[in-house]
């Protein structure tokens, strides 16, 4: 038995004027890479001696996905149709029609499909980032909201309630209960002390 290659994958490149076929070639360890709108492909194989092309017959698995094998009717490509992002190994075994599938040629090719920029993993720590600084400065706004309040109080001018609205408190339980847990004492008791 010849043994089994991987020939090309292909994908199918839109423009606004026509479709083209692209080829994506592997890296130096054998891996294709491929952008996440590239997960539309075909991979292409064949036994190295043509004289036994008639006699061959394929199975193939693509772990990352599947870890089954699947006969391919005779047939020398697979397409492979919205693969989500990920790693993938492709394997494909030849035979010829009168083998066991033990002494089948085989091969394998790792692709590749790389999430777009803004599900990479440093975006994803942007993403983590700014919504803790979002947290933050609303924490850091809510206790100022709470100490200006508290000015106010100090100062004698206002009364519980004017004090908490100028401060932009709509909510008044909601007002003492964040004021006590802040000052450990209730508006009231700010205005008797004074």
């Amino acid at each position: 038995m010849s043994p089994v290659h991987i020939v090309s994958i292909n994908g199918l490149a839109s423009s606004q004027e026509s479709d083209s076929i692209v080829f994506f070639k592997p890296d130096q360890k054998g891996t294709v890479h491929l952008k996440h709108h590239e997960n539309h492909f075909v991979v292409v194989f064949s036994v190295a001696d043509y004289s036994q092309l008639g006699d061959v017959e394929y199975m193939y698995q693509m772990k990352g996905l599947d870890d089954k094998w699947y006969d391919t009717n005779g047939s020398d490509e697979v397409t492979f149709r919205n693969l989500p992002v990920g790693k993938y190994v492709f394997t494909v075994r030849a035979k010829l029609k009168n083998q066991d599938w033990e002494d089948a040629s085989e091969t394998q090719m790792t692709i590749v499909i790389h999430p777009p920029f803004w599900l990479t993993w440093w975006a994803k720590l942007f993403y983590a980032l700014l919504l803790a600084c979002a947290v933050w400065g609303y924490v850091r706004s809510y206790k100022r909201k709470l100490h200006r309040t508290m000015a106010l109080l100090r100062s004698g001018k206002y009364n519980v309630t004017e004090a908490a609205m100028m401060a932009g408190f709509n909510n008044m339980g909601h007002f003492r209960d964040s004021f006590k847990k802040e000052f450990g004492i209730t508006p009231s008791e700010v205005l008797k002390n004074r």
